[in-house]
């Protein structure tokens, strides 16, 4: 007898197709969009590109069908990226569902083992790292959609009576049954065949085939006696649906053998046959649900049609919420590349004339949400424009900019680079180790991290202790500091006398800017990774602790500057309050290609 076969392809796991994190090479790739702290590279939209032709192979998808989503190949890797962050922000995990999702394809596989389930998807040329990684991202990305888009959906009543009565002719069905099996074998004791094969028949002995017709009537009388169907087919039977409860899904007419729908088709819900002989042994199919040719009925086809009109609504909603996401995230396209869910209200990066990449900490929309380091764009409010007006003057201004972009772009290629070099080496070496192994070496990675973070705030302690000692001494021993101190009866007014004018610095030379970009970029990326390595409460605590030093650093500038008598220019916020964060003061915008 020839049975329905269950076949869930790897790739078909969640919303989108490609990993967040790309299989790293000893050749860095391209980076083509850079979202908020991730990237996507070149090889991203290949495995994309790849992806699309599988699919169009096993769905047999339109060419029209395919031209879109290579099309929106990247507008899909962006949108999934922002779906990923925003699990994060939400303190989304899916740790759980990741084991729980692969005990289930192994299962729909028929594959004794995780080993095997691994070899499975090794077969298909997909990592067993990457393979995990697509599912847990799948994962993650349904539960954001559930939770900011599905849960503010509704499907009334009467939407889905209003359906049901213009599409009574859409509804129209043939005849179908849903069958289960108990499939008593005339060889138990023979090995179960591989997922994906059909084992060797071998012809059963006259006492096999008694002591199978034997235990099938045994059954037989038992799911009379009110034993249930299920229960029986998973410890009894020898078929391959016995995990699934003996369930075979729908068959139509002429679906089956003859003689097989003429004892079905004739049954109702509910009820079973009698024994069978087939081939392998002897089988007893039960008719879980029975429809009937013609238009179903309402009740029948209620969940449906609210499942397709809740797909209508989902769509554009889901649409407008990753185009929110756009606007509240910094998204950086390599040119030549176009986003195809771009927002016109989204903040794009541009060149500036500062000399550093500058960062803050920002919230989102209203000044609400969880707070989050950014790369700044644009000049600051101090800054002050420089340079000839003049055409000779303008036109070399405009080549300074252009070498000094150029220069920006390669320190910044350069520190993504040594990032990614960075993440790959880190990744590579966790892939070696054991479950256990990795668990002790990522536990004992964020204990030294704690460590760390405690020195460095008891050396903050430290040093704020010295500082208000050194200040206390200062005012106690200057003049102003002094009780009863007299002032002089006359003084003469002293002559003032105008300072000499500072000779003026001389232009840093290309390679020096070069070299300052470059360690500007460096020092951000390292400053980066630590704070990825921290938990919240330390990042936390490390980056109060850097603002802390940034203040002290400027009340020390506005005290000398004060004293030489130089004009002070404030350099915090409306409320006095130091917006920037832990890269270095002077700091320049860049781009990350």
């Amino acid at each position: 007898m020839c049975m329905k076969k269950l076949f869930l392809p790897l790739f078909a796991l969640g919303l989108f197709l490609t990993p967040a994190f790309a299989q790293q090479d000893t050749v860095v790739e391209e980076i083509v969009a850079r979202v908020n702290n991730s990237i996507i590279t070149r090889a991203d939209l290949r495995r994309n590109k790849e992806q699309t032709a599988q699919d169009s192979r096993e769905m047999n998808l339109t060419q029209a069908q395919v031209e879109e989503r290579e099309k929106n190949a990247l507008r899909d890797l962006i949108d999934q990226q922002l779906l990923i962050q925003k699990a994060a922000d939400l303190g989304i995990s899916a740790d759980a569902d990741l084991v729980k999702r692969l005990d289930d394809l192994r299962k729909q596989l028929k594959a004794s083992s995780m080993e095997e389930l691994q070899k499975v998807a090794e077969s298909q040329g997909v990592s067993w790292e990457e393979f995990k990684s697509n599912t847990k991202n799948g994962i993650l990305t349904q539960k954001v959609i559930g939770s900011e888009v599905g849960s503010h959906i509704q499907v009334t009543r009467d939407e889905i009576q209003k359906f049901y009565e213009e599409h009574k002719g859409e509804l129209s069905q043939p005849e179908r049954v849903r069958l289960s099996e108990i499939l008593v074998s005339n060889n138990p004791n023979a090995p179960k065949p591989e997922p994906g094969k059909e084992s060797k028949f071998q012809e059963p002995t006259p006492t096999q085939v008694e002591a199978a017709k034997a235990k099938a009537e045994d059954i037989h009388q038992r799911l009379k006696s009110g034993a249930k169907f299920d229960e029986i087919a998973r410890k009894e039977s020898n078929g391959s649906t016995a995990e699934q409860g003996g369930d075979l899904g729908y068959f139509k007419r002429k679906d089956l053998a003859r003689e097989l729908e003429d004892k079905t088709f004739v049954l109702k819900t509910g009820e079973y046959t009698d024994p069978i002989r087939t081939r392998q042994g002897f089988i007893i199919l039960k008719v879980s649900d029975h429809i009937q040719a013609g238009t179903p009925t309402l009740e029948n086809v209620r969940d449906q049609i609210n499942e397709q009109l809740y797909s209508q609504k989902v769509q554009p909603a889901l649409r407008d919420f990753l185009t929110k996401l756009r606007e509240d995230a910094y998204i950086d396209i390599k040119p030549g590349y176009v986003d195809a869910g771009a927002s016109p209200n989204q903040s794009h990066l541009v060149f500036t004339s500062d000399t550093g990449p500058k960062t803050k900490q920002v919230r989102g929309k209203m000044g609400v949400g969880k707070k989050k380091t950014v790369v700044v764009v644009g000049k600051d409010k101090h800054d002050k424009t420089t340079g000839s007006t003049s055409e000779l003057g303008s036109a070399k201004n405009d080549v300074d900019a252009k070498s000094k972009a150029a220069a920006d772009k390669a320190a910044a290629e350069q520190a993504a680079a040594a990032k990614a070099k960075a993440e790959a080496a880190e990744k590579e070496k966790i892939s070696h180790m054991s479950k256990k192994e990795r668990e002790h070496y990522l536990a004992q990675k964020k204990k030294d991290a704690r460590k760390a973070a405690k020195k460095d705030k008891k050396i903050g302690r430290q040093e704020k202790k010295e500082s208000r000692k050194e200040a206390k001494q200062e005012k106690k021993t200057s003049p102003k500091g002094k009780k009863g101190a007299a002032k002089p009866a006359a003084q003469a007014a002293p002559v003032k006398q105008e300072a000499a004018k500072p000779a003026p610095k001389p232009a840093p030379s290309k390679e020096e800017m070069d070299k300052k970009v470059a360690e500007n970029a460096a020092a951000l990326a390292a400053e980066q990774e630590k704070l990825s390595h921290m938990s919240k409460k330390d990042r936390q605590r490390y980056q109060a602790k850097k603002r802390k030093e940034m203040r002290k650093k400027q009340q020390e500038e506005h005290k000398a500057a004060k004293q030489q008598g130089k004009p002070v220019t404030s350099t915090t916020g409306s409320k006095g309050k130091d917006d920037t964060d832990t890269g270095p003061k002077k700091k320049k915008s860049i781009s990350w290609f």
